[in-house]
């Protein structure tokens, strides 16, 4: 996974943003064990690796929602091979189909966001290349297409486009939700009751958001 921060030269404090983009990796570092763990790496990127699709998805669910408050944040998902060069360097320095797959996918979600106003919703985009050879042979063949990037796709663009429609107080309500506080503690937080709590998560699609979620995590797992 590739992350960066949405418009972050427009950020008025822009040392703030990084403070919290900081602790909320570490948050979500510990709700959802990486194979390698989210770090921020250079001006306002960040990157880090799951063995599984459904915990990057996940993951960047969690740490959109933790700085939305804050920023709004943007990601490549790449599936393939990856290459550490050293473990003592920090960030990482990193190649492989896998990262560059990343790579290319987080670019396309920028290009998407200047094509149309239907697509400036996207902020997530998956691109598969662990069928490519490495190092790469620019003659040969791309590897073919399978069914899971473009499904994968249709999935992330509904739920990105769900979370942008969702007003402040349900995305942390489902921010909260996906912490695992009750509905209770979040009425309380809110200040308002547990049946407009249930009422607000049930209006934004926040169940849909959760149980899809929960769903493709237990397919890829």
């Amino acid at each position: 996974m590739i992350g960066d921060v949405v418009g972050s030269r427009r950020v008025h404090d822009r040392g703030a943003v990084q403070d919290v983009l900081t602790q909320t990796l570490a948050r979500v570092n510990e709700l959802v064990p990486p194979a390698q763990p989210l770090e921020a790496t250079i001006g306002d990127e960040f990157q880090g690796a799951y063995e599984q699709l459904g915990d990057a998805v996940h993951a960047s669910l969690l740490v959109r929602l933790l700085l939305l408050p804050h920023a709004d944040t943007r990601y490549g998902l790449g599936l393939g091979g990856v290459t550490v060069f050293t473990q003592a360097r920090t960030p990482l320095s990193q190649d492989g189909p896998g990262w560059w797959a990343a790579r290319e996918a987080i670019r396309e979600v920028q290009a998407r966001e200047g094509r149309r106003a239907s697509a400036r919703g996207a902020r997530t985009w998956f691109v598969d290349r662990s069928g490519n050879p490495w190092p790469q042979d620019s003659d040969a063949p791309p590897a073919p297409r399978t069914g899971v990037a473009p499904a994968m796709n249709a999935f992330l663009l509904c739920r990105d486009e769900s979370i942008g429609l969702m007003g402040e107080r349900a995305r942390r309500l489902l921010a909260g939700w996906l912490l695992g506080r009750t509905q209770q503690e979040l009425a309380e937080a809110e200040g308002i009751s547990q049946s407009a709590v249930s009422q607000a998560l049930g209006r934004s699609c926040a169940y849909a958001v959760r149980d899809a979620h929960e769903a493709l995590r237990e397919g890829s797992g």
